[in-house]
């Protein structure tokens, strides 16, 4: 995947132009971490890691877009309003996610 070119983002917010192309690290991080436990646990446990780090990412995506669509006035889209309340999803399944961890560490047995 290439960068755009610096007449493309030249104009944009420098901050929310480094949280926008440093997003790709943290999926990559949040890539290697589901490997790391899949290797380490197992599948089952590389599920879970997944579905937790898809959760924490999307609301880390979520951050940023609203941020982006706050500084540029930029209207949400449609699925927003009319037919899916993803951020409720979202924010649901990262409590759920974080609730597992504390008990995984809790009783890891």
């Amino acid at each position: 995947m290439e960068y755009p070119a610096h007449e493309d983002y030249a104009h944009f917010d420098q901050r929310l132009l480094a949280l926008a192309l440093a997003f790709r690290l943290k999926v990559d991080s949040g890539n290697s971490s589901i490997d790391f436990v899949g290797q380490l646990e197992g599948q089952f446990s590389e599920q879970e890691e997944c579905i937790s780090q898809c959760a924490k990412l999307g609301l880390a995506a979520l951050d940023v877009s609203v941020e982006i669509q706050n500084k540029y006035r930029i209207p949400p889209f449609e699925l927003e309003r009319n037919v899916w309340d993803f951020k409720r999803a979202l924010k649901d399944e990262h409590g759920k996610q974080t609730k597992r961890t504390e008990e995984k560490e809790n009783y890891p047995y």
